[in-house]
């Protein structure tokens, strides 16, 4: 969340533009624009983050793009979308006629600025993460997770055990996790 909240001063323009390439550095693709690749964004799940890590990311920095752009996340107008309260309209110069007729543009929406990314979030690991997170609420004595080493999951999923309990990562019958505190071998 400490980048995320360095990346939305980058947003809002507080923080000069120059600086992001070395605050942000080997973090961006080459020809990433920071003056112009940052006014559309959206949030992609890595499954080396907690899915709920993520969402708390996504719903920052909307945040971010909403104040930003001036919009609401209330709809003001009726028709379900979020409206601006700065509605910039685009300069025609001083020689453009005025007509009272011309019907008034459509206000900016956050899906002009913020990309619903939300079906990124593997539905597998996110239904994982929700259950255990549950099944914390429940007093148990320990928690044994079966799962591979290689998989950021099944590490998230005995992260959070970790924080309730005394906890088993286990991969394989033959294998426990020397990297925990705690262990147990099956055989």
């Amino acid at each position: 969340m400490k980048e995320a909240k360095i990346l939305a001063e980058y947003i809002k323009g507080t923080l000069p533009p120059d600086s992001f390439y070395t605050t942000f550095k080997g973090q961006y693709s080459e020809g990433f624009d920071v003056k112009k690749d940052l006014t559309r964004i959206g949030v992609v799940n890595q499954t080396t983050m907690l899915a709920s890590d993520t969402q708390a990311i996504a719903d920052y920095l909307k945040g971010t793009m909403l104040e930003t752009h001036g919009l609401t996340e209330t709809p003001a107008n009726g028709n379900g979308a979020p409206t601006s309260t700065n509605n910039p309209v685009a300069s025609t110069g001083p020689s453009a006629p005025s007509t009272a007729s011309a019907p008034p543009l459509a206000p900016s929406s956050i899906g002009d600025y913020f990309a619903d990314t939300r079906d990124t979030l593997c539905y597998a690991t996110l239904d994982n993460q929700s259950a255990v997170i549950g099944l914390l609420d429940t007093p148990a004595d320990l928690a044994i997770v079966v799962g591979g080493y290689n998989s950021s999951n099944t590490s998230h999923l005995v992260e959070l055990c970790e924080e309730k309990m005394p906890t088993y990562f286990i991969s394989s019958e033959e294998r426990s996790s020397p990297n925990r505190r705690s262990y147990i071998i099956i055989s």
